[in-house]
């Protein structure tokens, strides 16, 4: 009997380490993408870091380094495999971040590597909410073209045609009202 229960309890000290062991080694890359370093992110994602693992704070690294418009960790992490449309701890893609934050490269790459155009966030807001409120021409254009709907609604009943009116982006208001009457005449 003493010797199964050594095991056991062996065993829950193998466990225990295993996790603070992964648990560590997922905060070292939150860290290593908060800190744009690229090399580093590769490093610990070979010795075994959890690509979609989220944090109380930040959620993925995906999502992270989306937020800060770090290309080339964003390209390996979709490369490595990480979740595309997973959403952060504020129910936020890795889409509407880089659209929040008017980083139009990595709103391409995630496009082109499946994500979800018209998927909501915090607020009920889309990617393309942020590119019309924050003035992102460019986003705004990219995500029209490929799909996105112009009258999605969001918690505030407002659509994105509504908040760059708002926010005087005029030519963005523009761009969606001509969207929205080509959708009404198919």
């Amino acid at each position: 009997m003493k010797f199964v229960l050594t095991i056991i309890f062996l065993n829950s000290i193998l466990y225990s380490q295993n996790l603070d062991t992964k648990i560590y080694i997922n905060e070292k890359l939150q860290t290593a993408v908060l800190n744009n370093q690229l090399s580093e992110v590769i490093e610990l994602v070979k010795e075994g870091a959890d690509i979609n693992s989220t944090d109380e704070i930040d959620g993925t690294p995906l999502s992270l380094a989306c937020s800060y418009g770090y290309y080339e960790i964003v390209k390996f992490l979709i490369d490595s495999g990480a979740e595309i449309n997973k959403k952060d701890n504020s129910g936020n893609s890795s889409l509407i971040l880089a659209s929040l934050n008017g980083h139009f490269e990595i709103v391409k790459i995630l496009f082109k590597n499946g994500a979800d155009l018209n998927t909501k966030g915090d607020y009920g807001v889309t990617a393309l909410h942020h590119a019309a409120n924050y003035g992102y021409t460019e986003i705004a254009k990219y995500l029209l073209m490929n799909g996105s709907k112009p009258n999605e609604k969001n918690l505030n009943d407002n659509t994105p045609s509504d908040l760059a009116k708002m926010s005087g982006n005029i030519e963005i208001y523009d761009l969606l009202n001509e969207a929205i009457r080509v959708e009404q005449l198919k």
